[in-house]
C-alpha cells in the first residue's frame, strides 16, 4: 500500500483530479492518474473498479481508510 495520509491541500487536489478523471477520455485519464500517483495516491490500493469517483474517495475518508493530517 502507498500513502493513506494526506494534508488537507492534497486531499482537495486529489478531489479535483478525480473529478477531471471522471469527465475525460481514457488517454487523458492516464495523465490524471499519473498526477494522482505523484501525490502518492493509487486508486488500486483501495479498489479494482475502474469507475472511481469523488464519492468513493470521500467514503474512504469517512471510513478512515484515508486520513487527513497536518
Amino acid at each position: 500500500m502507498h500513502r493513506n495520509e494526506f494534508k488537507k491541500e492534497e486531499i482537495e487536489v486529489l478531489r479535483k483530479l478525480i473529478e477531471v478523471k471522471c469527465k475525460v477520455d481514457s488517454s487523458t485519464q492516464k495523465r490524471v492518474r499519473d498526477k494522482m500517483r505523484d501525490l502518492g495516491f493509487y486508486i488500486t490500493d483501495y479498489t479494482s473498479t475502474p469507475r472511481f469517483t469523488v464519492m468513493d474517495f470521500d467514503n474512504l475518508i469517512k471510513n478512515g481508510k484515508i486520513k487527513e493530517v497536518g
